[in-house]
């Protein structure tokens, strides 16, 4: 399935990436009227492991379409939910 993205935001001072999805013409288009991703890179102590350690935020930010936010949106949330988690697991996963 086809999913593109469109960068809107670059702050490397802030270390913030922000984009959005192109949904016109899409499959997405009939259940989301937006949705937009931003990812968010925070230096921090780490007492664990002796050093710097870097937190990583991801914000997925969706708006339903049509009837959709009132009966598809525990839905749509749960998906959501699974996709940044398995974004975090990856980067554990290639982070250490």
């Amino acid at each position: 399935m086809r999913a593109d993205f469109t960068l809107v935001e670059s702050d490397e001072h802030a270390r913030r990436l922000r984009w959005e999805q192109r949904l016109e013409g899409s499959p997405f288009a009939r259940l989301l009227k937006s949705a937009e991703t931003e990812v968010c890179l925070k230096d921090v102590t780490d007492a664990t492991r002796a050093g710097a350690a870097t937190e990583v935020t991801i914000e997925l930010r969706q708006t339903l379409n049509g009837f959709f936010p009132r009966f598809g949106g525990y839905i749509v949330r749960k998906a959501a939910a699974r996709t940044i988690e398995e974004a975090l697991d990856g980067l554990e996963r290639i982070g250490g």
